[in-house]
Parts: C-alpha cells; sequence; structure tokens
C-alpha cells in the first residue's frame, strides 16, 4: 500500500514480483525452524539452559550453510528468475530480489533467537527490537524513497533485519 501510494502502481509491480519470490524463503525458514520451538520450551521448562544453548548451537550451524548458500545462489541468479518469470520489464525486481535475499542469510541466526527469547518469555527485548525495527524501517524509507525509489524499501527491510541480526 505504502509503494503504491508514494511511487505508483508500477513500483509496486516492481517490489511485489522479488516480494513473492521471498514468500519460498520464508516458508522455508517455517518448515526447518518451527519444529525446534518445542525443544526449546522444553529445556526451559526443565531449567536445562545447557541443553538449550546446546541445541540452539546445533540448530544453527545445520541451518546456515542452507541459508547461505540458498542465497548466495539466488543473488546471482536473480536477474535470471526474473527474466524467465516475468519478462524484462521487470528487470528492476532482480536488485529487489537480491536485497531481500540477504536478508534471508541472518535467518540461521534470527529465527532460532526470537524462538528462544520467546521459549524464555523475554518479551521487553522483542519489543525493543521490533521498535527499533519499524523505526528504522519506516525512517529511512521516508527519507530516501525519493532518492532510491522502491529499492529504499528493499534496503531498509535489510537494515532492520541486519539490527535484528546483530542483537
Amino acid at each position: 500500500i505504502a509503494i503504491g501510494y508514494f511511487l505508483g502502481a508500477s513500483a509496486v509491480a516492481i517490489f511485489s514480483l522479488a516480494f513473492t519470490f521471498m514468500k519460498f524463503l520464508r516458508s522455508l525458514s517455517a518448515i526447518i525452524f518451527s519444529p525446534f520451538q518445542n525443544r526449546y520450551n522444553h529445556f526451559v521448562g526443565l531449567k536445562d539452559m545447557e541443553g538449550l544453548k546446546q541445541l540452539l548451537n546445533k540448530v544453527i550451524l545445520f541451518s546456515m550453510p542452507i541459508f547461505v548458500l540458498l542465497v548466495i545462489s539466488i543473488i546471482i541468479l536473480s536477474n535470471n528468475i526474473v527474466l524467465s518469470w516475468a519478462g524484462d520489464n521487470y528487470i528492476d525486481s532482480g536488485v529487489i530480489m537480491s536485497l531481500l535475499a540477504v536478508n534471508f542469510m541472518y535467518s540461521f541466526i534470527i529465527k532460532p533467537g526470537a524462538n528462544m527469547l520467546t521459549a524464555l518469555e523475554r518479551i521487553k527485548e522483542m519489543y525493543i527490537i521490533n521498535f527499533v525495527v519499524v523505526v528504522v524501517f519506516w525512517g529511512g524509507v521516508f527519507i530516501t524513497k525519493n532518492i532510491w525509489g522502491v529499492n529504499a524499501f528493499a534496503i531498509f527491510k535489510l537494515v532492520a533485519g541486519t539490527i535484528t541480526m546483530i542483537f
């Protein structure tokens, strides 16, 4: 809605193409990480923080190559994906697809970290992270939308994701 309001329908089409492809990565992320949520809760219930740390390390080490290799492949092939999927009228989606894909490279840290915060009921930290992410994303978009156009949305999605990963 915001892209359409600020930049028009063609910008929505360009962004939507890249964003739709990212639904694949979001689904993959859910498939990989959702089974571990119950185990996090199990270790917290047992007050076994050492077991929780070991599981968290295993999940990160297991999922890191999956996401890193997949994201690198998408970045390298993004223009070809767009060309074969939608044609050369949407080639600008390739850059956006690459930027949005880089965000998922951090999934091996962000998803287990978020699941751990949930299991530990660290609500305050989740509120702080989400508040900062929203402020950074929308602040960056409003400041740069006239300079970078629709790319500002992808760039600040990446910046917000990086902040989440660092936390």
